[in-house]
């Protein structure tokens, strides 16, 4: 650990880590809940720990491991929902006199569409379901923590609260529900807050700026109400989530209460020098945060600007036929490659069609054929464990265990180390005899799922929608051409450039990022005005929004970053738009001192 790491996991009190990109948080975190948890907190009491992603559960639950803390350890770790729904609504619920509110179950995607259909239909309202969703978010998460909802619309506010009512009605509860509910049980009722704070005297919460108002409100009554000691992580600046509630407001103010230390992690162990300083000037003109490259770092990396002619179509020719050929060449490993791009138009698929036709190998988050989903990699990544001999495999079985014991954690099932071991093993065995390449994908599912109970476990951990993609891939039709092999190779990314949107970087890092579209109007997003018939600026809060989009992206490179632009480009509807390179490329030019 550097000097600050240290001084984060040995504060004694509450504590706000503001961890740049590439700043070593994970490993901070994980420290933290190790040292908590085998040195600090009496053994009668545990530590709980709330991720952003079952994803990141499952690095930081691997993390822990390798400090020595084993699944049977005291410490809760998993997403606000499931900790919430766990450790909350279904622990206190009954406790309280609300039985039925823990009986609920967790509505799947499918059920909460039609429900939230029929909200719709009845407050006379026509949009579409999943242009909603996401305003209703908002509007919910407002309500639930008292603030204003006045400018999101009456008519939108009438169905959330509809929505809600049907949910209610049908015995079920959505996984913001689940929240909600939560932050009122806990608000309102100080023996479930006494009874929390006795379980878990610390909560620790990475990636606190993406979590939402719900989660800050339930932060800071444990923490005021029930002395509840508080480890928040997190960056304001890599806040991009704001179109679904989250707000770098939430992580500013903690770390200004008085009660709260502060720390900053200063050194960026990803990205060399010159990287780092052009990545201040993505933040804005004046901004500066006190970022360095890790001392036994020589190498600066690299950024290279391209004005391509030819709006989309010479990026595209630029990208395909030019800088990816040139890298490939140089020895660069492909799937240490990325392609960032803003939104999904007209851009991804003329990229797509040129690297197909290229035969040039990609992975791209749309063209997968099985569902892109936490449960179906897991899957693939263990077919493809099984199915490769040993000195090739790219996935370790430990990784796949963690994995797996995440789940068995949420069911309930997972007590002690020797039921680790009994289900490690019960894991081995299962993928070691069931798989064969050329099976089909049917019968290996229906037998993994068999072995394993794997629909049972995921019902038993709220993970609906999971169960759904498990369950349509058992029913598909069993034919040769859907194998076990075919289904293990699309999940794998190894040798492929990857190609995902700039939020779908978020938490990723590569040796050399693709940052195309850089033009004005695109990037930051500008609309376009019917009546007034022009291009309007977009305002404060969205150009804030835009700004952290492109940050975001930038800072996942460890070696080199490519922004490309064109002085003009057509939009998706064929219309030449003369805008010129976005003023984020403009300005880290000038922090740079380069216009080539």
């Amino acid at each position: 650990m550097n000097r600050e790491q240290k001084e984060a996991v040995v504060e004694p009190g509450n504590t706000v880590v503001l961890a740049g990109p590439g700043s070593g948080k994970t490993d901070t975190l994980a420290l933290k809940v190790a040292n908590l948890a085998l040195n600090e907190v009496p053994p009668t009491r545990g530590v709980a720990c709330i991720t952003y992603s079952r994803d990141a559960a499952s690095e930081m639950r691997s993390r822990l491991v390798g400090l020595g803390l084993g699944s049977g350890a005291r410490v809760f770790l998993g997403t606000v929902h499931s900790f919430c729904l766990i450790c909350v609504l279904r622990t206190f619920a009954p406790i309280i006199g609300q039985a039925e509110l823990s009986s609920r179950k967790v509505s799947s995607e499918k059920n909460s569409d039609l429900l939230l259909q029929r909200a719709l239909d009845a407050a006379g309202v026509a949009e579409r379901v999943e242009y909603i969703k996401t305003p209703l978010t908002v509007i919910r998460r407002r309500l639930a923590c008292g603030e204003d909802v006045s400018q999101l619309g009456e008519d939108r506010v009438d169905v959330a609260t509809r929505y809600e009512t049907l949910l209610r009605e049908a015995g079920l509860i959505d996984f913001e529900g689940i929240v909600l509910e939560s932050l009122r049980l806990i608000e309102d009722f100080a023996i479930v807050r006494e009874l929390l704070s006795a379980k878990f005297p610390w909560l620790l919460v990475d990636e606190y700026q993406d979590l939402g108002g719900p989660l800050h409100r339930i932060v800071l009554s444990l923490c005021e109400r029930a002395g509840v000691r508080v480890f928040a992580v997190g960056d304001p600046d890599q806040t991009i989530y704001s179109f679904a509630g989250a707000d770098p407001k939430y992580l500013e103010q903690l770390s200004t209460r008085p009660e709260f230390h502060v720390v900053r992690l200063r050194i960026n162990y990803r990205s060399g020098s010159r990287l780092i300083s052009a990545s201040q000037a993505a933040l804005g003109v004046g901004v500066h945060r006190p970022y360095e490259a890790d001392p036994m770092r020589q190498d600066p990396g690299e950024v290279f600007f391209y004005d391509t002619p030819g709006g989309r179509e010479g990026q595209i020719k630029l990208i395909c036929e030019e800088i990816l050929p040139g890298l490939r060449d140089s020895g660069q490993s492909l799937d240490e490659v990325a392609i960032l791009y803003p939104r999904r138009g007209s851009f991804l698929d003329g990229l797509i069609e040129r690297l197909e036709r290229l035969e040039f190998p990609y992975s791209a988050e749309r063209d997968l054929r099985f569902p892109r989903s936490p449960i179906i990699r897991w899957l693939q990544r263990s077919a493809d464990w099984a199915i490769d001999p040993a000195p090739n495999r790219g996935t370790l079985f430990g990784e796949l265990a963690t994995a797996y014991e995440s789940i068995l954690v949420d069911s309930g099932r997972l007590g002690s180390e020797e039921t680790s071991l009994s289900y490690r093993k019960l894991l081995f065995e299962t993928f070691t005899e069931a798989t064969e390449q050329h099976r089909s994908l049917r019968d290996w599912l229906e037998e993994v799922n068999q072995r394993l109970e794997l629909v049972q476990i995921l019902e038993g951990a709220a993970r609906l929608d999971d169960v759904e993609d498990v369950t349509k891939l058992i029913d598909v039709p069993a034919s040769a051409e859907t194998t076990v092999s075919l289904f293990a190779r699309d999940g794998r990314i190894a040798g492929r450039v990857v190609v995902t949107t700039l939020h779908g970087s978020k938490g990723r890092q590569f040796d050399v990022v693709i940052l195309p579209t850089l033009q004005e109007r695109i990037l930051p997003r500008h609309t376009w005005s019917q009546k007034l018939r022009q291009w309007l600026e977009p305002n404060p809060r969205v150009l804030a929004d835009e700004r952290r989009l492109f940050y975001v992206g930038f800072t996942r490179a460890r070696k080199a970053a490519f922004l490309i632009y064109s002085e003009s480009f057509r939009d998706d509807k064929g219309y030449l738009v003369p805008a010129g390179p976005s003023r984020f490329v403009t300005e880290v030019q000038d922090r740079l001192g380069s216009t080539s």
